[in-house]
């Protein structure tokens, strides 16, 4: 699974690098497709690209879980790739328009893409206890703090964190596409 990932982020952070360095770029955006058009177009190359292993890794998953009965417990990783699916092309593809070096945009790729939505809960969680700890409070705080805790738990969700920054890069690819700016190759 982890390798499927990674050959989604690695295609994903080389695909408009090849359009930058051959100025097929911008020929693209001085076509007649609009931008939102060039982004799609380009996502449904990697998603078809990868939608069959996906969809056979996903099915197996599934069929096992239930066959042992770990449906219920295996449910939320499954949606959770599901979701990775979907928005590390997104974000693979913002960070090669942006980065001028391949290497840079896939480990921006694999650190926003991948890790950060695993981390950034368990960092806001640890913060939250330490303060709790520090300051030690009464009862009723500590009880506000842990339903604080556990909201920011329910809205930081892996899940969510991911979504959420695929749309926020979506739309910044698209407004550094049409505004066209982007890393150019320097000769």
């Amino acid at each position: 699974m982890s390798r499927l990932f990674a050959s989604m982020a690695v295609n994903a952070s080389t695909s408009f690098r090849r359009e930058r360095e051959t100025r097929v770029l911008e020929l693209l955006l001085v076509s007649p497709l609009t931008e939102g058009q060039i982004i799609l177009g380009r996502l449904r190359g990697l998603w078809g690209q990868f939608l069959p292993s996906m969809a056979l890794l996903l099915a197996g998953w599934m069929y096992l879980a239930t066959a042992l009965g770990h449906l219920q417990r295996e449910i939320s990783s499954i949606v959770f790739i599901a979701a990775a699916f979907a928005s590390i092309p997104v974000i693979g593809l913002y960070f090669s328009l942006i980065c001028r070096n391949f290497l840079t945009a896939l480990i921006a790729t694999v650190l926003v893409g991948m890790i950060g939505p695993a981390l950034v809960p368990t960092c806001i969680t640890a913060i939250i206890r330490i303060v709790a700890r520090l300051s030690e409070m009464t009862l009723t705080n500590a009880d506000q703090l842990m339903l604080l805790l556990r909201l920011l738990q329910l809205l930081l969700h892996p899940l969510i964190v991911q979504l959420t920054l695929a749309t926020w890069l979506w739309w910044w690819l698209h407004h550094r596409l049409t505004q066209r700016r982007f890393a150019t190759e320097t000769t």
